[in-house]
Parts: structure tokens; C-alpha cells; sequence
């Protein structure tokens, strides 16, 4: 779980064992984030969407991202996070 702050460059890199991931409070999501990182799930419980850099998720796999219900839309419509709207779900 992370509590706020940002996730920076790189953070999970090529991380295998990474399987679930709790983001509450974070503003951003820097590049490479989660590169190379599969079968995972991220749950981010902002009601606005952190900004997510284009590349935090580069070939990353098998992965699945939980938001609020109510703020599903806003996540689908929102700049780079528009771009994984077949994996984002509400919670």
C-alpha cells in the first residue's frame, strides 16, 4: 500500500513477485512505473484520477486496475488512463 506521495520512475521495475498494489492519496505515477510488471493488480482508491505518465505502465501484462465506482468514467475519459479503459473496473 501506498499512502500518498508519488510513485517515481521506475518504482516497480521488472517487478515479478508484484501482485497486488494499493494506491490511496497519490498524485502521479511517473514513467516506468510498473515496466515489465505482470499479473497484477492495482487498485487506486482516488475519486480524481493521479496523473499516470504515458509510459508507468510500458509492457506491462495480465494486469487489471480497480477505481472507485463512481469516479469509473472519469478514469475511462482521462488523459493516459483513457488508454487502458478494457482493464479498468469499479470497486
Amino acid at each position: 500500500t501506498v499512502n500518498g506521495g508519488a510513485i517515481g520512475y521506475g518504482t516497480f521495475y521488472y517487478c515479478s513477485m508484484l501482485t497486488d498494489i494499493n494506491l490511496n492519496g497519490v498524485t502521479s505515477i511517473d514513467a516506468m512505473a510498473f515496466y515489465y510488471c505482470s499479473n497484477f493488480t492495482l487498485r487506486v482508491y482516488n475519486t480524481t484520477p493521479p496523473t499516470l505518465n504515458s509510459g508507468a505502465l510500458s509492457n506491462a501484462s495480465s494486469f487489471s486496475i480497480y477505481v472507485p465506482s463512481s469516479s469509473v468514467y472519469q478514469y475511462k475519459t482521462r488523459d493516459v488512463w483513457k488508454n487502458y479503459t478494457n482493464v479498468i473496473f469499479g470497486m
